[in-house]
């Protein structure tokens, strides 16, 4: 291949990649998504009944965490996800109410710990959140997933790098997934969706620990 050619190329390839239309990411998007759920990863992921694996959360194991009351543990993809941010906050702005029924929250990432940090400062957040070195914590819970190559390019096309803000190639992400664990690490909340758009309601987690208080 002479210079000429692989120029023409490249610059045919650089100009399709750069002309994509929002609607033809979004497509790409849910296509990815679609290709999850298919895959049966919901399957495997822990729900309401099942007990949760005493995984070590920062200082404490989980069964330590359960002797002052629920906790409550969300995975998120990262900073850069706006669905993960609105549901940080939107935890945030009930955070009164949990404490108020001695549930402790931790939200868990696959960033790095100073992008954990910056996400918890940027947005207020007053709870602990967690860095999960190469996924190894939602890894133990069945969440996590091989980005797809096309989503990857979006992705940086977009400006999200997650091999900068994970610190590896993995190229790696968690199903985002909420749960809350009572005593005897028994999950009385579970929800887990391919489908990154969906998330926990606060409402439900908040209803969850009230019904098992009674």
């Amino acid at each position: 291949m002479n210079a000429l050619t692989l120029t023409t190329l490249l610059f045919f390839s650089v100009s399709t990649f750069a002309s994509r239309t929002a609607e033809e990411r979004k497509t790409i998007f849910q296509n990815a998504t679609e290709r999850l759920k298919e895959s049966g990863i919901e399957n495997k992921i822990p729900k309401t009944g099942d007990t949760f694996p005493d995984l070590k959360l920062g200082e404490k194991k989980v069964s330590e965490w359960i002797s002052s009351g629920p906790l409550v543990v969300t995975f998120y993809r990262g900073g850069w996800c706006p669905y993960c941010v609105k549901q940080l906050k939107e935890i945030n702005q009930s955070i009164s109410s949990l404490k108020s029924l001695k549930a402790n929250l931790i939200a868990i990432s696959p960033e790095k710990e100073n992008e954990v940090r910056k996400t918890k400062n940027k947005n207020n957040l007053d709870f602990l959140l967690l860095s999960d070195n190469k996924n190894q914590l939602a890894r133990r819970l069945h969440l996590v997933f091989k980005v797809n190559n096309d989503v990857v390019t979006e992705y940086k096309a977009l400006g999200i790098d997650l091999e900068e803000s994970q610190g590896n190639k993995a190229y790696e992400l968690p199903i985002p997934a909420t749960f809350v664990i009572s005593k005897n690490r028994k999950i009385i909340y579970a929800f887990a969706d391919a489908d990154y758009t969906k998330r926990a309601v606060v409402n439900d987690i908040i209803d969850a620990i009230k019904k098992d208080h009674h």
